[in-house]
């Protein structure tokens, strides 16, 4: 009998533990999403704001903001993939090191 009471209690707290663990990971995922929509917006509303500007004296300017909103929007996604890589890592026990994956950027 205890050894059924040890064991349920074994099996409750793992798949507890479990449940938890995916729901951070959800959480976390969710959040990184969402600073992907929002440097993709931003990035939209910068090059309808370059394409508006172009030929006139704020060309430059809507050029470097242009920039500026792009390498946010990569930055955005480089930390969602890094976040995915480390939680496969967790999950199937890759090594850490930089190789295992390389971003190409353009």
């Amino acid at each position: 009998m205890t050894t059924i009471i040890a064991c349920s209690i074994a099996c409750f707290s793992t798949a507890a533990f479990i449940a938890l663990w995916f729901w951070v990971v959800r959480k976390e995922l969710k959040a990184k999403q969402n600073i992907i929509e929002s440097a993709r917006s931003q990035l939209a509303a910068s090059r309808k704001q370059r394409l508006r500007a172009k030929d006139t004296p704020e060309t430059e300017k809507a050029q470097e903001i242009l920039d500026r909103s792009h390498d946010i929007y990569r930055q955005s996604v480089e930390l969602y993939n890094d976040t995915m890589f480390y939680w496969a890592g967790e999950v199937w026990d890759y090594p850490s090191s930089e190789s295992t994956h390389t971003i190409t950027r353009r």
